[in-house]
């Protein structure tokens, strides 16, 4: 029996420790899940007006879907440096024919959520973004450039076209000089909030170079991949994505 296997056995009785992907038992995310969740940058579309240039990591399944959901919740804190790697990737891809110095701006997590999960998740992703790219040749820093202007109604039911409504003007951006920016978030689903969000910096006079997120809801109809919305098959439910 070699150490790893030994520790993770030991962390199981001890602690009840498990890999957030798959359940084995272990001390945090296990080495299979941390590759199947790394695969290679791509673009996501959504048939939303104005959606920006969007880069994803992978696809809200499996393993990744399940290490998402679990650092929505306190105990799964210890999967920020793993996701925050993973959005570091997409940003990355996304800047890899700029040269100029981009800010990184978070979508802001809900106020009702912050205080359910004791921390901001999307802050504290930019925050680890910034970290690992800060080593690099990358040019980026961190601004909280948006803010809540309303709370939207509750989306849970709602198409895409619906979504994108409720979304209209809820969000904010900071004034100032003009930066050149990249958005934020964990999942994209319709698109609606990354619409949003590019709105609001755009109107600030800010230049949305693009967007970065860690995975994007797919499911398969008629042989072709399609969003999976809130509350459909193949879709995450409205908790997953707060």
């Amino acid at each position: 029996m070699d150490w790893r296997t030994l520790a993770n056995l030991t962390a199981d009785l001890l602690v009840g420790g498990d890999c957030p992907g798959c359940g084995l038992p272990g001390l945090g995310i296990c080495p299979e899940c941390r590759l199947l969740s790394a695969g290679e940058p791509f673009p996501v579309q959504r048939p939303l007006p104005g959606f920006p240039r969007t880069v994803s990591q992978g696809s809200y399944a499996g393993p990744l879907r399940q290490i998402l959901v679990s650092a929505k919740e306190r105990q799964g804190l210890g999967c920020l440096p793993v996701l925050s790697d993973l959005l570091a990737t997409s940003v990355a891809a996304l800047l890899a024919e700029s040269s100029v110095t981009a800010s990184l701006v978070p979508v802001p997590s809900a106020p009702a959520r912050v205080r359910e999960r004791g921390y901001d998740l999307t802050a504290s992703l930019a925050a680890g973004v910034r970290r690992r790219l800060g080593r690099s040749a990358l040019g980026v820093h961190r601004w909280s450039g948006l803010r809540h202007a309303r709370v939207p109604d509750d989306q849970a039911g709602l198409d895409a076209a619906s979504r994108w409504r409720n979304l209209a003007h809820s969000l904010v951006a900071r004034s100032g000089d003009p930066r050149v920016v990249v958005i934020l978030d964990d999942v994209v689903t319709t698109g609606a909030t990354l619409c949003e969000a590019a709105r609001a910096l755009t109107a600030a006079g800010h230049n949305v170079l693009g967007c970065a997120v860690i995975a994007s809801t797919v499911k398969r109809l008629g042989g072709g991949m399609e969003e999976g919305p809130p509350g459909m098959p193949g879709g995450p439910s409205m908790d997953e994505l707060e």
